[in-house]
């Protein structure tokens, strides 16, 4: 039966080859479409559940009142996470900051490129999220000015050199000099489906030790990593009872809520202003599934008909 039929199409198409040729191509081309669709679809509804436990991982935002109209930002003045300690909620937290435009370059050498994959961080980092050291201790990245590359950043300053120990320079928009951080770690180049990511961590102890007064203006994104057997609806009762009549309290102290959010909905479904990086929407989402699907039936349907 199936070599009956399969004759019958070979015939079809030598007797009718431009007829045949737009029927096959409208329905690869549909199937294509669906395919390539149905990767964006699947990257989008990834992000971020590569982490072990991506489940207990919360972003702490802020709610700022505007007029009556709150707002809601994705960042926290840094000392807010001074209180973490107090929480038993909280196993462990990690605070980061925009790394902004820099030119990098290494010294005595043309090595020279702007980066946008830049993160200040902590060395909780490692601890929060699940990447890797390939060298380097993860508490190297607590003193003041140091800073641990990708493997792909290694190659990119170093080549075949050994960057261990070796300096790099940056040149800030927000600074007229350079500052020289001291390469002491080599982690595992971060995955595309995360919305944490960078090339190059620095470290931002300096800017952590500075007295609490002195760094008011100081503001990151705040990740907290739950204690075992507890919920989000814990945490955000404890940063309302504990942490933010410290933080917040008093009539000269900011005014702000405090809010949180999981790992996993932060890409498609945080509505927060003044992100990390620029994220996705569900929305998308749903408009590329219901594109895919519409598609491969129209595909079909032209196929039958033709």
């Amino acid at each position: 039966m199936i070599r009956h039929h399969l004759a019958l199409t070979l015939r079809r198409i030598r007797r009718q080859p431009t007829y045949s040729a737009i029927n096959v191509l409208g329905l690869v081309l549909g199937l294509a479409c669906a395919f390539v669709t149905t990767l964006y679809v699947r990257s989008e509804l990834s992000f971020d559940k590569m982490h072990a436990d991506a489940d207990r991982i919360y972003r702490v935002e802020t709610i700022h009142p505007q007029n009556g109209n709150p707002e809601r930002w994705a960042s926290t003045p840094t000392f807010v996470a001074d209180e973490f300690h107090r929480l038993a909620v909280i196993e462990d937290f990690v605070r980061l900051q925009r790394g902004g435009n820099p030119l990098v370059t290494r010294p005595g050498t043309k090595t020279r490129f702007y980066e946008d994959a830049i993160i200040g961080a902590e060395a909780s980092f490692f601890s929060v999220f699940d990447y890797s050291l390939k060298r380097g201790a993860e508490e190297d990245l607590d003193r003041p000015f140091t800073a641990v590359l990708s493997e792909t950043a290694a190659e990119k300053y170093f080549g075949d050199e050994d960057p261990m120990g070796q300096t790099l320079a940056l040149y800030s928009e927000w600074s007229a000099g350079s500052t020289d951080y001291e390469v002491v770690g080599i982690m595992e180049d971060m995955p595309t489906n995360v919305h944490v990511r960078a090339d190059i961590l620095l470290s931002i102890r300096a800017v952590l030790d500075e007295p609490r007064q002195e760094r008011s203006w100081s503001s990151g994104y705040t990740y907290v990593l739950l204690a075992e057997g507890t919920s989000q609806d814990q945490l955000d009762e404890q940063l309302g009872d504990v942490v933010l009549p410290v933080v917040a309290g008093g009539e000269s102290g900011p005014k702000f809520e405090l809010a949180t959010i999981p790992l996993t909905g932060i890409h498609l479904h945080s509505e927060a202003l003044h992100d990390i990086v620029p994220q996705g929407s569900i929305r998308y989402v749903y408009l590329f599934s219901v594109i895919a699907i519409l598609v491969l039936l129209i595909a079909c349907i032209n196929y039958v008909n033709l």
